[in-house]
């Protein structure tokens, strides 16, 4: 769905599109014309690693069925010190489409560091030998069915058209969220920071293992597809 080189690190990337502390992911939803927005804050569960939950109703876009629908989404993340790779997965449910019940709709960020360097975790540069902060971001989309149907056919070519769409938006919404003066300011002041001392909503809790088993409530089912 998405395969793009976004200037800024791993680190970066999570603070100012996934934090607790960043407003984007609300200002994404509200511009898709989702409505009762509630997104959780981010917190340790045991043998799952940190997870959030948010919730929102999105315009359906199906000629049969309720105009909208109630969205849960169930997040988890996870960013590996050695490699700073960041991975952020999604799975969407669909409360009141027919037949949401048997689908998810499931995601999957990777963001990896270009530069692959510790010692670059800020957009801003202090040594002019460094590379400027890179990140490659890859988002892969499915449709994952909990029972049989009929129209699975139809439900799969619905909604990853629709969400495909919707994580465009995205795109587009982040990269302009990347030209504005006060982001660049953000970033500065953070780079003053410590990794001890910043926030816990701020910086991704990391792991030293190359093994990561995450998921993720990020970008949201755009329009919901269903069997319409």
């Amino acid at each position: 769905v998405l395969d793009e080189t976004i200037p800024v690190s791993p680190e970066d990337f999570f603070l100012l599109f996934f934090s607790d502390s960043s407003t984007f992911l609300s200002r994404y939803h509200s511009e898709r014309g989702d409505t009762d927005i509630n997104i959780g804050v981010w917190h340790e569960v045991p043998d799952m690693g940190y997870m959030r939950e948010m919730s929102y109703s999105a315009k359906t876009n199906a000629p049969i069925g309720p105009p909208r629908s109630m969205v849960n989404e169930t997040a988890r993340y996870s960013l590996t010190t050695a490699t700073r790779h960041l991975v952020i997965e999604t799975q969407t449910v669909l409360l009141d489409i027919p037949y949401g019940d048997y689908f998810r709709v499931e995601a999957r960020w990777s963001v990896t560091d270009n530069n692959n360097t510790a010692a670059s975790t800020t957009t801003t540069n202090n040594n002019n030998n460094d590379p400027p902060p890179s990140s490659h971001v890859v988002l892969t989309l499915g449709v994952n069915f909990l029972k049989s149907t009929m129209f699975k056919g139809k439900i799969q070519v619905n909604t990853m058209q629709q969400t495909s769409e919707s994580y465009r938006k995205w795109l587009v919404m982040a990269t302009e969220e990347l030209k504005k003066p006060d982001v660049e300011a953000t970033l500065k002041r953070r780079s003053l920071k410590s990794s001890t001392s910043s926030s816990r909503s701020s910086t991704p809790r990391t792991s030293s293992s190359e093994s990561i088993v995450v998921g993720g409530g990020v970008g949201g089912v755009g329009g919901v597809g269903g069997v319409g």
